[in-house]
């Protein structure tokens, strides 16, 4: 079969594997947002006061489950499916995700939540200036949070699901090559968007390049290059991670040479 074309079959059934987690997860983080709502509007009056717990659960459940199902499919990949990862494996990439959701959830879950807080403070306020009364400051609340509620919870799924995906099939691809002493290569895959990054679609050219390169992203508001070793690479910033939905794939070095050579 034609590289290309295997790969993109191989893009587009992850596509669908991903806009499954999603459409699960907004709902989700969606009831935890709404929850977080109505908490902060019973306590109207002490300061609109909820807990991160909630936030913390949901996600905690995204990163294992989305983590070790898309480090398994990558491994499986690598192997042409002639063989599966093991129990041994997989209980390393659940080892693996719970460490990372022990080191770096914390932060991820202040940064939502404190968008969050701003967005009901801000509310809150404007409310006040208006004259309203605390009814009707609730009532305003539900209407102006809660629509911006359903927006947040797709872009926070899309982001943070795009996120464990990466970050798990960086360390299977790192099982892989420890197991098989082979080098491998990456390929840059940009899934659908309504508004898309003009900058990461140009990543994706059906080039694989090896594993210990760097990707040159252009950087549309410094008109200079980030250097990332793959989507959602922390050195990207802001502005190439937040609501991106890109994935890598890592290719063994045989495919690569047969993928860049293809016409």
């Amino acid at each position: 079969m034609n590289p290309k074309l295997q790969l993109r079959r191989y893009a587009r059934a992850e596509d669908r594997k991903l806009k499954a987690y999603e459409k699960k997860y907004a709902k989700a983080i969606l009831r935890v947002l709404n929850h977080q709502l109505d908490e902060a509007i019973r306590n109207l009056e002490s300061g609109a006061i909820f807990l991160d717990v909630t936030m913390n659960d949901v996600l905690s459940n995204l990163y294992k489950e989305v983590g070790v199902d898309l480090a398994n499919s990558q491994y499986d990949a690598l192997t042409s499916f002639k063989t599966k990862a093991n129990e041994f494996f997989l209980n390393t990439w659940l080892d693996f995700m719970t460490n990372y959701i022990l080191s770096s959830m914390a932060g991820r879950v202040t940064g939502i939540n404190d968008t969050t807080r701003k967005k009901i403070q801000e509310t809150i306020a404007i409310g006040f200036n208006l004259g309203l009364e605390t009814e009707q400051i609730a009532q305003f609340l539900r209407e102006r949070v809660g629509q911006f509620n359903v927006y947040r919870s797709i872009m926070i799924a899309r982001t943070e699901i795009a996120e464990a995906a990466n970050i798990a099939k960086d360390r299977s691809s790192e099982d892989w090559e420890r197991e098989t002493g082979e080098n491998l290569y990456k390929v840059w895959i940009h899934r659908y968007a309504k508004e898309p990054r003009t900058f990461h679609e140009e990543q994706d050219n059906g080039k694989a390049i090896p594993k210990s390169d760097k990707f040159q992203v252009r950087n549309p508001k410094t008109g200079g290059i980030d250097e990332m070793s793959r989507p959602h690479d922390p050195a990207g910033g802001a502005i190439q991670n937040v609501q991106c939905s890109c994935c890598v794939v890592y290719v063994s070095e045989s495919y690569a040479r047969r993928l860049n050579s293809a016409k």
